[in-house]
């Protein structure tokens, strides 16, 4: 039969409705079909060939005892079968054989199918059955194999859509508990377990345990023991992800379980529907053992229930109820119709077989393999399976698919979800030309990322821009409306926290990919074999993907297209979206009986804390809430605290409200004076650059709220923030903060707010955050007057002064920094200092210096600047101390960094060249302490300032402390406090720096997004966001006012000891000397660590410096307090 025995597995992966296929086939080497010509001697289409095709399986699908209708079948090959691709995939077509009647000639179907590659690295194809597939029936489909550059075949990969399941396929994740969890390793991956604690006379225990097993290596173990007057408690496993579902179709539940033992109900598996906000709706699927019913093994137990009309999602949880005993649990299903429960089906497989003598010549048939192309630049990664559609690409005989003659769409790169979407071709304004048969066909246009191409684009009162028409043969077929402002897209919904706790794997890419594409599909007729697309209006119109389905409807396309949406997430999560929780040093709390009845705990972490959705409070903490807030101010000041829920239990609906406080007359501090935030958490990845995959969920924006959101596995945090009126009277104003969660339990905190009799002097140091208008939308003057709010005296002439050369004549345009400073002054902004960043490159482009090869071909070096060269720079920076003083502004900073240079080979050279020619021009020159190469040496010899960043272990400052003492060396400053409040604050006024400056106010460098940290191959990082919309603050953004008060509080704490000391009064300055003595020598301890990996929330956490801050700023309140009285 076989006459090479080298073998093909087809494996049927999915099981869609049960439909389970598995085929081994044999390659047969060149073993022809001894058949007559024009002849049909089978009833099974097998004298049938597909031009061009070198190899076919034919497989029979039999269905089960009850009908099935468009199911989709997924195949993978083998090592065999994929090397009939090369290096690359086989393409690949799929026709049903539809059978003749009384000794007619049977007929082939082409049906829609789209090969990839799968998770083991095996091409996968997928294709969609008979749209009616009665009970017991077959179906004979034939696959054709040939090479990638056999003209006749097309394949492809893509499927989108809607999260939905298939009907038929197993929705429990891990369903038989074989895979552990990576947090908890006694735990099944995809469970969370609960009740397994001793609660008064009874032991409870549920676990993952071998011996619990029915098949595998593992199964579900829900024990209880002991005895008393209480109920029992109940051990459960739950679904960590609830599974979204369609309204109106029937979902069965089907468990194994072996009930040992049992008082009551032994086994209790009941799945709720829930809404789209997770709530439980009355309708359920529940399966229950009889009241003590026992079991001799394992037995089935099932049951089934309609979705209603509400209904988004399913969770199922599973276990004792009420019952003293012992029930193993294995092999557990949840399935889209009863069909789950149907036997497997009779599948009868043939060989793979190839060299044949066709018969049937199905050429003219072979447009049912879809066509798919990948549109994007030139030079771009194309996906597996399509064919590169590039802006440049004109329809011809050679070309089955181009734009017509002066058309030139444009391309461009968008979000990094996989290869097929990372770019697009927008062809808005063009005409797209495909060839294909005559006929019907089926469309899919993968519609991509909706962000104008150019960075500077995004406008925070609209992210998506306008409706997009699409037009086929003439005629419309589809309007896509996309217009959506930022704040219904990233602060109104859930945040990501919530998304990730309900959808896991997929919360990221239904949060950030999906709400960015859109899938067009329709059907069209072509008669002139040339189907023309188009698109309305030009620039609004990126596709990323197209694909055409001769011979498809629109009911088959989407099932194949949909499918693929899960292999693309899949891709997008392994890539670029792998959670990632940061390290907690707290156990998990246990809580009193009282806490547990009330479901929540409040605790009061540190200001500078990150509190993520894992933390666990400590017993301290929560202590310290129960004593109340405790919040002193200045007038003119606004200070914040930060307030923990510690959930135990889900309390739907809890209130979280704050009383205003008051004085004992009555006096309050203003109707807006105290505001609550909710602080949202945002995913970040973990590399800037995207070389790690991994996100976590951190603490960003603050969301004015009076929800408190208590759900298990989420805990939360709040700023409470004051904002002290500048006429506020001195005194005590009480207030209180209540969480109520509804039936009593509620729990209120005592809040106390104390408004100082004193005003803080101006901060000792320069402070700035350097604002680069990457995001456009945000108004410049509205950003500086946010700045100069905040303390701020520092701006970065952040638009770099024009430089050309024409014929050897330079010319330099500073229009750029008149702007930005008139905008200033504008704003209100005092600035007192200006930071100049990219000066250098700005001089020496021109020339051909800064990383890019000279006009001429001179390689760029650092071995010294020719004479005009260092003309250029000398006079630029003498012209930027011009323009800069004629504000009444001191001369610019100028930092040079190695950086800028990538393509000089000695950078560093290069630098120190031109700080020695910058100081010619009379400029306050600078670089990164990584620029001086023997450890700061060079620097600890100039008269300039320096940056002090990471990236060395043998350079230290020497620790100046605050005025009262003489410098020993030259200014330094802070360069990236990292948007923490010690790095503003305590640490700079320690090292006796000069100023802190920080490069990024909101930037997405190139991307369009800010709150999207996945548009772009760099991170997002934000301060702010300022537009027509109003201000979105930020928890950093909070923490650096801190900081920035903190200073001013030591400098009103040195001037009082100055003052004293001026009088005469030394005695009395004793414990405030030695409270600055312990400030500054604990932030010099932490120095050399910071230097070297310059994380401030790693150190700040090391050194205990969170805690410590707050207790610090009491006792400088207390030693000022104390000073003003002996000084009166």
């Amino acid at each position: 039969m076989v006459a090479c025995s080298t073998l093909v597995m087809v494996m049927i992966r999915k099981t869609v409705g049960l439909i389970q296929l598995m085929a081994l086939l044999s390659l047969l080497c060149g073993t022809g079909l001894a058949q007559e010509s024009g002849k049909v001697t089978d009833a099974d289409c097998g004298a049938m060939w597909l031009d061009g095709a070198t190899a076919r399986v034919r497989v029979d699908v039999r269905s089960g005892l009850f009908p099935r209708k468009d199911a989709t079948v997924r195949a993978e090959l083998s090592q065999e079968a994929a090397a009939i691709g090369g290096a690359g995939l086989p393409r690949a077509a799929v026709f049903r054989c539809l059978p003749g009647k009384d000794g007619s000639e049977p007929k082939m179907t082409a049906v829609s199918s789209i090969i990839s590659l799968g998770d083991n690295g095996r091409p996968e194809l997928a294709w969609t059955v008979g749209a009616a597939m009665g009970a017991l029936a077959q179906q004979r489909y034939h696959i054709y194999l040939a090479p990638p550059t056999n003209p006749p075949m097309r394949i492809g990969e893509a499927y989108s859509g809607p999260p939905v399941r298939l009907p038929g396929e197993n929705l429990v994740e891990n369903a038989s508990f074989e895979e552990l969890d990576e947090v908890e390793p006694n735990s099944p991956r995809g469970f969370y377990l609960s009740g397994s604690d001793s609660t008064g006379s009874y032991s409870a225990t549920g676990e993952r345990q071998f011996l619990a097993r029915r098949s595998g290596s593992a199964g579900f173990r829900a024990a209880v023991s002991g005895s008393g007057t209480a109920e029992p408690p109940s051990v459960r496993a739950t679904q960590a992800d609830p599974v979204p579902v369609v309204p109106g179709v029937r979902y069965n539940i089907a468990v194994w379980a072996n009930i040992r033992s049992a008082s009551y109900v032994g086994l209790s598996a009941v799945a709720p529907f829930l809404d789209a906000d997770g709530n439980d709706l009355p309708a359920r699927i529940v399966v229950e053992s009889a009241p003590g019913q026992t079991t001799r093994g394992f037995e089935l137990f099932q049951g089934w229930a309609v979705a209603p009309p509400d209904a988004h999602f399913v969770r199922l949880t599973l276990g004792t109820w009420k019952s003293v005993g012992e029930t193993w649990v294995d092999d557990v299903g949840l399935f889209a119709d009863p069909t789950g429960l149907s036997p497997p089906p009779d599948v009868e497989t043939h060989g793979l077989e190839t060299q044949p003598q066709p018969r049937k010549n199905l050429r003219l048939s072979a447009g049912g393999a879809a066509l798919l192309f990948d549109l994007g630049p030139p030079d771009s990664m194309v996906a597996g399976g399509f064919l590169p559609l590039g802006p440049d690409a004109r329809i011809s005989e050679n070309n089955s698919a181009g734009f017509e003659e002066g058309d030139k769409p444009v391309a461009a790169g968008g979000q990094r979800p996989d290869v097929l979407a990372q770019d697009h071709l927008d062809i808005g304004g063009t005409t797209l030309s495909v060839r294909v048969p005559n006929g019907k066909v089926a469309v899919w246009m993968l519609m991509g990322d909706y962000r104008a191409p150019g960075p500077g684009e995004w406008k925070p009162s609209e992210l998506y821009r306008q409706s997009v028409t699409v037009h086929a043969e003439n005629e419309t077929k589809m309007t896509v409306d996309r217009r959506l402002d930022f704040r219904s897209l990233h602060l109104e919904p859930e945040d990501d926290a919530v998304v990730f706790l309900q959808r896991k794997s997929a919360a990221m890419w239904e949060r950030y990919v999906n709400p960015r594409f859109v899938d067009v599909i329709f059907e069209t007729e072509v008669k002139d074999g040339l189907l023309q697309l188009r698109c309305e209006p030009r620039g609004a119109c990126p596709v990323a993907a197209l694909a055409v389905f001769p011979s498809g409807t629109v009911d088959d396309v989407q099932q194949v297209v949909a499918d693929y949406a899960k292999r693309r997430r899949h891709s997008f999560t392994v890539s670029w979206a792998m959670p990632y929780e940061p390290p907690t040093t707290t156990e998990a709390l246990i809580a009193t009986t009282a806490e547990q009845q009330r479901g929540f705990v409040a605790f009061l972490p540190s200001s500078d804390t990150d509190v993520f959705p894992h933390t666990a409070p400590t017993r301290a903490d929560v202590n310290r809430a129960a004593e109340g807030l405790r919040i002193r101010v200045t007038p003119g000041e606004t200070r914040g605290a930060l307030v923990g829920l510690y959930p135990l239990v889900f309390r739907r609906g809890a209130t979280i409200a704050v009383e205003p406080p008051q004085t004992r007359v009555g006096e309050t501090l203003g109707e807006k004076a105290v505001v609550l935030y909710g602080v949202r958490y945002r995913a970040q990845r973990l590399s800037i650059q995207g070389g790690d995959p991994r996100f976590a969920l951190r603490p960003l924006e603050l969301v004015e709220t009076k929800e408190a959101d208590i759900r298990p596995g989420l805990t939360r945090s709040f700023w409470l923030s004051v904002q002290c009126p500048g006429h506020a009277q001195a005194g005590t104003y009480s207030g209180s903060i209540t969480v109520d969660a509804g039936r009593e339990r509620s729990l209120t905190l005592p809040l106390t707010v104390e408004v100082l009799p004193f005003v803080l002097p101006e901060s000792p140091m320069m402070q700035g955050i350097g604002y680069k208008p990457f995001v456009a939308g945000q108004p410049v003057v509205d950003v500086l007057r946010d700045l100069g709010q905040m303390g701020m005296n520092v701006i970065e002439l952040a638009n770099d002064p024009v430089v050309t050369s024409t014929q050897g004549v330079i010319t330099m345009d500073f229009m750029s920094w008149e702007d930005q400073l008139a905008a200033a002054k504008t704003a209100g902004m005092a600035v007192n200092a200006t930071v100049a960043r990219g000066l250098a490159t700005a001089a020496l482009k021109p020339l051909g210096i800064a990383g890019i090869t000279a006009p001429a071909g001179r390689v760029p070096s650092a071995v010294k600047l020719k004479p005009e060269e260092e003309r250029v720079w000398v006079d630029l920076v003498t012209r930027g101390k011009a323009v800069v003083a004629a504000a009444g502004v001191s001369s610019p900073i100028v930092v040079i960094d190695p950086l800028e240079f990538p393509g000089v080979m000695d950078p560093r050279g290069l630098v120190e060249i031109l700080l020695a020619a910058c100081r010619k021009g009379g400029g306050v020159c600078t670089a990164p302490v990584s620029a001086w190469g023997n450890g700061g040496e060079t620097w600890a010899n100039s008269a300039q300032p320096l940056f002090i960043y990471g990236g060395t272990k043998t350079f230290t400052p020497s620790p100046v402390g605050g005025k009262s003492k003489k410098r020993t060396q030259p200014q330094q400053w802070l360069y990236d406090a990292g948007g923490s409040r010690l790095g503003r604050g305590f640490l700079p006024w320690a090292l006796g720096a000069q100023g802190v400056f920080e490069g990024v106010y909101a930037t997405t460098e190139g991307a369009g997004d800010p709150f999207d940290d996945w548009d772009s191959d760099l991170r997002t990082a934000t301060y702010g966001v300022v537009g027509p919309l109003g201000r979105i603050p930020y928890l950093r953004w909070e923490r650096t006012r801190m900081g920035l008060m903190d200073a001013r509080y030591i400098q009103a704490l040195e001037l009082l000891i100055g003052e004293a000391k001026k009088r005469k009064k030394a005695a009395i300055t004793k414990e405030a000397e030695n409270l600055l003595i312990q400030i500054r020598d604990q932030a010099n301890n932490a120095l050399p660590t910071l230097i070297v990996n310059w994380d401030f929330a790693t150190v700040s956490s090391a050194f205990g410096f969170s805690a410590k801050m707050d207790d610090w700023h009491h006792r400088c309140v207390d030693q000022i307090q104390w000073l003003r009285e002996q000084l009166k």
